[in-house]
């Protein structure tokens, strides 16, 4: 008989591996995660273009995208900064549109239909808060997902990530004045 302690390890440390492996499957194919959580019932099927894009959106830092009308941009945009939000805790993140009142409304009702087509991600979130002129989705592990202009009215904003809808509407002095920075600050 010896005197060594049998040391043992909990199910998570058997298992971090297998964690560490999903957590960075689901970045790299957000749109398989989507398909895994998806109820019998609801839920969206994704065409290959949105697949493509949800990849994109997820694994690059930048991407500028030019789509018709109905495609699903807002949604696809969403979805993906529900999964970064998801996967990586405490990161701030922003939608930004011409106004403060069109991003909380696009925010809102994004949030609303994915919540809606895949409950499981509202065991994800916290809460939302929804105001004309403001909108907010907290997560559990700290993340957020809230709403900018792209206007002047931004600047001093810090964000990991933003989402730009409109972008083509958006002019580059505005851009680089108020909308770069945001980014650029908040990695110092």
């Amino acid at each position: 008989m010896s005197n060594t302690k049998e040391i043992t390890q909990s199910t998570f440390e058997k298992n971090i591996k297998k964690y560490i492996e999903f957590a960075s499957w689901i970045i790299w194919f957000p749109d398989l995660f989507l398909d895994l959580i998806k109820p019998h019932e609801g839920g969206i099927n994704l065409h290959s273009d949105q697949r493509i894009f949800l990849r994109c959106a997820t694994r690059f830092f930048s991407l500028y995208g030019c789509f018709p009308r109905g495609w699903g941009k807002t949604w696809s945009e969403v979805a993906a900064q529900f999964i970064i939000a998801i996967r990586y805790p405490n990161i701030q993140l922003s939608l930004t549109a011409q106004t403060k009142d069109n991003a909380a409304e696009l925010l809102k009702d994004k949030t609303n239909e994915i919540l809606r087509q895949y409950p499981m991600l509202a065991n994800e979130v916290s809460k939302t808060r929804f105001h004309r002129g403001d909108a907010e989705v907290f997560f559990k592990n700290g993340s957020t997902i809230d709403i900018l202009a792209n206007a002047p009215t931004s600047k001093g904003q810090r964000r990991k990530r933003i989402n730009i809808e409109e972008a083509a509407l958006l002019d580059n002095i505005t851009f680089e004045d108020s909308l770069k920075p945001i980014l650029v600050a908040s990695w110092h």
